[in-house]
């Protein structure tokens, strides 16, 4: 991520008082917008891919959302190293049902790098 971080809420569109149902409807509209998938060859929908899921895993656990809302970042939070993998793992069968087949997405589209 950027050396200046992005405000999570704002990443997803959701105002911070906003309960995990909207965050995760939030995060699974702009991920399947902005997956790398139906965007290829569009660096600025794929960085925008990564960041929205990393600011589904800091919202979505409320662990590190506290520390996030208390502290104002994710700066020293250990982040899963499957992290990445949250958009597979809850459109894996929507996926399914919408175009045939199991959709996995390989790890090294979704790296943090």
């Amino acid at each position: 991520m950027d050396s200046v971080e992005e405000d999570y809420y704002t990443i997803l569109g959701v105002t911070k008082d906003a309960p995990l149902a909207d965050i995760k409807k939030a995060y699974k509209k702009m991920a399947l917008q902005y997956h790398p998938d139906r965007n290829p060859d569009d660096k600025a929908s794929e960085e925008l891919f990564k960041k929205i899921a990393i600011a589904y895993q800091i919202l979505s656990d409320s662990d590190k959302r506290n520390h996030y809302d208390k502290y104002g970042t994710a700066e020293d939070m250990q982040f899963d190293q499957n992290s990445f993998n949250i958009f597979n793992e809850i459109f894996q069968s929507q996926m399914h049902t919408l175009f045939g087949n199991d959709i996995n997405i390989p790890p090294d589209i979704l790296s943090p790098e």
